[in-house]
């Protein structure tokens, strides 16, 4: 008897053509069509470490605080619900200057004069409990 007539012949079928979705996927694994495939991300800015001079500082935590009264103010009256300091300090840089660029390169800068001037002047320490919600908003009138 012949083996190779009995044999079952092996149906050859047409494997669909990849999507491209699949062949992204299936190439991931890959680490040269990974690279390809990751969008080209800019490099980020560095933020220049700036530090304002400490009346500079002084001059804007203390518009600051009489913006943040006012603001306060009109969220008692609309029954809103009222900011900590650290919130309003975002909410202040976005009114004063909108974009969103200068709003983190000031806030990124407010925040370097105040660790500089931290242990130099009292109420740079006393803002800054107040910003990381250590201390209440009303001792500065202490």
């Amino acid at each position: 008897m012949q083996d190779e007539g009995l044999q079952i012949k092996k149906k050859k079928t047409k494997k669909a053509p990849r999507t491209q979705n699949q062949s992204k996927f299936l190439s991931l694994n890959n680490h040269k069509a990974s690279q390809e495939l990751k969008p080209k991300a800019a490099a980020p800015k560095e933020l220049p470490m700036k530090v304002i001079p400490l009346k500079q500082l002084k001059d804007i935590i203390c518009d600051m605080y009489s913006q943040k009264v006012k603001y306060d103010q009109k969220c008692r009256e609309s029954s809103l619900r009222i900011e900590t300091m650290e919130q309003f300090m975002y909410t202040y840089l976005n009114q004063k200057y909108g974009l969103k660029t200068l709003i983190i390169e000031w806030a990124s800068t407010l925040i370097t004069g105040i660790k500089t001037y931290l242990r130099d002047d009292h109420e740079i320490t006393l803002f800054a409990k107040i910003l990381k919600n250590e201390c209440d908003e009303e001792f500065r009138f202490v």
